[in-house]
């Protein structure tokens, strides 16, 4: 029975102290009555009252007394945090040079559209396209899109989880499609300027329709990226990714790509960049190569 009288003369005392708290002015009448409230306005002739019984009041100066207000009905609300939101849009035009299935010069093209919130998740957007002919006949032709979402974890926000599909389309390697979806974790080592570094992995599905002599595959895979950004010079970028995917359904196999680039800054929102590119399949299928490489120079302009 005591514990049970405790309780509720708790609770009456924790409602009387929060309405306290959000009622703490007094308007002292000249009759000699008096309202607690909080004073919402005032002016030379009238003021604007919100009593905690009677609710918002405009009551005239003649009649008051006087008006004890207290800091705590005042208090103002904390600001909420508006999340900065970044916006990263970039296209690339390239020419080539193509060395593994094909031997070819070539043009090729890039977009990244990137929407990010620090500390909180990112989209990304990215295509990118490639094609080459020697004596008016192609001899280099693909294709790449990726779509990938992944948003911070923990206090310190180091950790995060990704989902992503990639898709691409080689004709020369012998891939005319492959869809990867996967979705993983990541952790950044560094994350500011000058030096950034992650490394991230997860699972993945990858479906391959080959153009000839391989049938169709499904796999499961592990889908794992190292990525870093070094920034030299106030004007000198050297980055490095490294995508690899080893197949668990088909052990021994796997393929991956890297991409080193420097990219160099020219003008407000123009820069030229440098890039090698080594993609390797280990088992293409027919007499398609294992590898391709190929020498990229780009000028890239981001708004």
């Amino acid at each position: 029975m005591k514990n049970k009288c405790f309780f509720i003369f708790s609770l009456f005392l924790l409602f009387g102290l929060s309405q306290g708290s959000s009622f703490a002015d007094e308007v002292h009448f000249t009759n000699g009555d008096s309202l607690k409230g909080v004073l919402k306005k005032e002016s030379t002739d009238e003021i604007v009252f919100e009593s905690e019984n009677l609710g918002v009041l405009t009551l005239s100066k003649d009649r008051i007394l006087t008006v004890n207000r207290t800091p705590l009905a005042h208090k103002p609300l904390p600001e909420e945090k508006v999340l900065e939101v970044e916006w990263t849009r970039q296209i690339e035009a390239s020419f080539l040079l193509k060395n593994g299935n094909t031997v070819a010069k070539g043009l090729g093209g890039k977009f990244t559209i990137n929407r990010k919130r620090e500390k909180v998740d990112e989209w990304t957007l990215q295509g990118r396209a490639s094609y080459a002919t020697e004596e008016k006949k192609m001899s280099a032709q693909a294709y790449y899109g990726l779509l990938r979402y992944a948003w911070s974890l923990g206090e310190a926000k180091k950790w995060y989880q990704f989902n992503k599909i990639e898709a691409d389309h080689d004709y020369f390697a012998n891939i005319r499609s492959r869809y990867t979806p996967a979705t993983g974790l990541g952790y950044w080592f560094f994350d500011h300027e000058p030096f950034k570094a992650l490394l991230e992995g997860g699972l993945g599905v990858q479906r391959t329709d080959f153009r000839h002599e391989k049938n169709d595959t499904t796999e499961v895979i592990v889908s794992s990226r190292a990525f870093f950004d070094w920034r030299i010079q106030e004007k000198l970028h050297l980055s490095q990714e490294f995508l690899f995917y080893p197949y668990l359904t088909d052990f021994g196999e796997y393929r991956f790509r890297s991409e080193t680039s420097l990219k160099i800054p020219i003008y407000t929102g123009l820069s030229f960049r440098s890039g090698l590119v080594d993609e390797y399949q280990s088992n293409p299928g027919g007499d398609t190569l294992k590898n391709d490489i190929r020498l990229e120079s780009s000028l890239a302009y981001s708004f």
